[in-house]
């Protein structure tokens, strides 16, 4: 089990308390966290979730071979998405994912992850790739293998007003 902040461990059990009876979720453990680095980015990725225009993110293989902590992700995997105040917003389920070499990346993945062309999709990712690539010490390539993830909304609660 994760070490949550009660905040986040607050709207889970609000996700949980939707569900009915016996819901296979019930027993499942979530991970916490927002896209890119944190900043308004964030906010904008995650506001396309929430929107329907964003079904999918990518992350470098890499990343999880170097840090033993972070598994990649798995069919089943439930997600709280954070913005960049790290206030929960919503909460996705993984549906699958697929392991592919960056130049093999289509234009439907592209438009999954919100990106709308390729081109635009590549342009982003060989810089955000190449940041990730050289904090774990190895060099962006076109070969590099990119875990593409797709995932659906499964819990979108309206913002809340207060600050309770």
């Amino acid at each position: 089990m994760h070490h949550h902040e009660e905040h986040i461990l607050v709207f889970w059990r609000r996700y949980l308390a939707t569900l009915p009876e016996h819901h296979p979720n019930l027993t499942k453990d979530f991970t916490a966290w927002h896209f890119g680095g944190g900043d308004a980015m964030a906010d904008r990725l995650v506001r396309q979730v929430q929107r329907g225009q964003k079904t999918a993110t990518s992350s470098a293989l890499w990343v999880y071979h170097d840090d033993p902590e972070k598994s990649s992700p798995q069919a089943g995997d439930m997600n709280i998405l954070l913005n960049s105040a790290g206030e929960p917003v919503c909460i996705v389920e993984t549906t699958h994912t697929d392991v592919e070499p960056f130049r093999n990346i289509t234009e439907a993945f592209a438009r999954a992850e919100g990106d709308g062309t390729l081109d635009n999709w590549r342009e982003i990712h060989t810089q955000y790739f190449t940041q990730v690539c050289e904090k774990i010490g190895r060099d962006f390539s076109e070969d590099m293998p990119v875990v593409c993830e797709y995932f659906k909304l499964v819990f979108n609660p309206p913002a809340r007003k207060d600050n309770s």
